[in-house]
């Protein structure tokens, strides 16, 4: 487990939720369960009133639920105490997950985002969700996962064999870096005897070390901090491989006895054929390609502290906080998308400095080896020489864009509120070490914050007056179900009528006022986006 969090499910009466739910799903009934970011269940999520769920192929599905303003999840969700107050550091970056389950299947989805809906006379919330697969679309492939990030002497990690076993291999080498690095040292990283020294509590996410073929058509993988799901894209569907992400709860069966014993709530991850094809034999004869990736992604936190004093007319220093009874209109819709990262690496070239002493450091010390021979063998001195000199340029290139070419920035506040099983991070070119990386980190980071959006009109002056009171990117609050959130003015517009101004305001991330099914979907594509248009970037 991680260092960084509780582990909270040890302590967890699992049998007897078990138990209840299996009596439950033997009546046809399904169960849908709200759990928190160590995924111990939290409260029930019946009584929706209306969703949907589903799954994909190699790609991350999704939820949709609506709940009643008045649900029992509701305080829950909004990070609400007793008094209607919230913690918004909290609100938008604690992970939940929804489990959802019968008799026959169990899916599971981060809570993404949720939609507060408020009318003169209900109110409801939307939960909004993404699938486990969205992890594969948050873990980079180091170029070399056993070295530390200072030194990725290794170019790009490249694996080739049958294609099921190199995905997994990507997949192992790069969760084994993150939970137990000595395990990388070792030969055979499937074998019974390597997996008897796994630390398993250490492990929230686990690859299965039993391959249910080892005769999947050939391929040759290599990845130079790649997100997974983008190298491995190519290489499923033309072996006709499926990547599949499981929730494995205390009280399932054990899916790999033979190697490992889980007891608490693992990520299980497995490769399989989707179909049996009798012609493949996993031989270099049945290569199908040879893909080649190059790089991706970004992150840093905010923290948002709402002024205990709204303005009244008297501090000028305070937040104007709109509710309902200052807005036009029966309707009043308010986004909240939680943070997605916690970790970012910023790099893929050395600074130009260390570029530069590598190799005027490699070529002086080959050119004096070579003058040195030279001296010895006084006939062969200008061969030795120019030997030396081309030995010198080829180290010295070798070296290029190796050392101090990554840089790694944390937020250890989010991924505490993430949990164990939080995505594992993002990656954006860049110089490794430099004043630039520093900057593009720290844009990574807040790129991938939660935050808050919403828009409505309300009349000039009621209750505040544009210009005195507010302008563009002033800090804001706006109330929705009983709580205050807080926010900026993002944009506003005025409408002059015959009854005078309205003023149309819009507060917050623009993004999240488009519809759910867009937003969500903008979200889930941002990375594969910034991935193609950095792919060629660096040689």
């Amino acid at each position: 487990m991680d260092a960084t969090v509780l582990d909270t499910s040890a302590s967890f009466d699992w049998e007897s939720w078990q138990a209840a739910r299996r009596a439950e799903h033997a009546l046809g009934a399904r169960t849908i369960w709200l759990a928190d970011n160590q995924m111990v269940p939290v409260c029930p999520l019946s009584g929706f009133l209306q969703g949907s769920y589903g799954d994909k192929a190699n790609a991350a599905g999704s939820i949709n639920l609506t709940l009643p303003g008045d649900h029992s999840a509701v305080p829950t969700l909004l990070m609400a105490d007793g008094d209607g107050a919230t913690d918004p550091n909290a609100l938008l970056s604690q992970w939940f997950w929804i489990i959802v389950e019968t008799a026959h299947y169990r899916v599971t989805y981060r809570l993404a985002e949720l939609e507060l809906i408020q009318t003169d006379t209900v109110s409801s919330v939307t939960v909004l969700g993404e699938g486990l697969w969205e992890h594969l679309n948050h873990l980079p492939l180091w170029a070399s996962p056993g070295s530390p990030l200072l030194a990725q002497l290794k170019y790009a990690d490249i694996r080739f064999g049958d294609s099921l076993r190199v995905v997994k291999e990507f997949m192992q080498a790069n969760l084994a870096r993150e939970f137990q690095s000595s395990l990388l040292a070792l030969w055979d990283m499937w074998s019974p005897s390597t997996w008897s020294r796994i630390r398993e509590e250490d492990w929230p996410i686990m690859v299965n070390p039993v391959h249910e073929s080892l005769t999947t058509e050939w391929t040759v993988l290599d990845s130079r901090f790649n997100m997974a799901g983008e190298t491995f894209e190519s290489t499923l569907d033309a072996a006709g491989l499926l990547v599949t992400l499981d929730l494995w709860l205390p009280g399932d069966d054990q899916p790999a006895p033979s190697h490992v014993t889980l007891t608490k709530p693992t990520i299980w991850i497995d490769v399989k054929p989707r179909a049996f094809d009798s012609s493949s034999t996993g031989r270099p004869t049945d290569i199908i390609r040879g893909i080649r990736a190059t790089i991706a992604g970004d992150q840093t936190t905010k923290a948002l502290v709402l002024d205990d004093s709204w303005f009244d007319g008297e501090n000028p220093h305070a937040w104007c906080v709109w509710s309902a009874d200052h807005m036009h209109g029966t309707e009043h819709r308010l986004i909240v998308r939680k943070s997605t990262d916690s970790h970012v690496i910023v790099g893929g070239r050395s600074p130009q400095i260390v570029n530069s002493l590598i190799a005027a450091g490699s070529n002086a010390l080959w050119q004096g080896i070579g003058a040195g021979v030279g001296m010895l063998f006084p006939p062969l001195a200008p061969l030795a020489v120019a030997a030396g000199a081309f030995i010198g340029h080829v180290q010295g290139e070798l070296l290029k864009d190796k050392l101090f070419a990554w840089a790694q920035y944390s937020s250890s506040a989010r991924a505490v509120a993430h949990g164990p099983y939080r995505y594992r991070g993002i990656v954006t070119p860049g110089d490794g070490f430099s004043l630039s990386s520093l900057q593009a980190g720290f844009t990574g980071l807040q790129s991938t914050q939660g935050s808050v959006g919403t828009e409505f009109t309300v009349g000039d002056g009621q209750p505040y007056v544009l210009g005195r009171d507010y302008l563009a990117g002033d800090q804001a609050g706006v109330i929705s179900h009983g709580i205050v959130f807080a926010t900026y003015v993002a944009e506003w517009d005025v409408s002059v009528t015959p009854d005078g101004d309205d003023v149309s305001l819009g507060l917050g991330d623009p993004r999240l006022r488009e519809s759910p099914a867009r937003s969500l979907e903008r979200s889930v594509k941002t990375l594969s986006s910034a991935i193609d248009r950095v792919k060629t970037a660096i040689p």
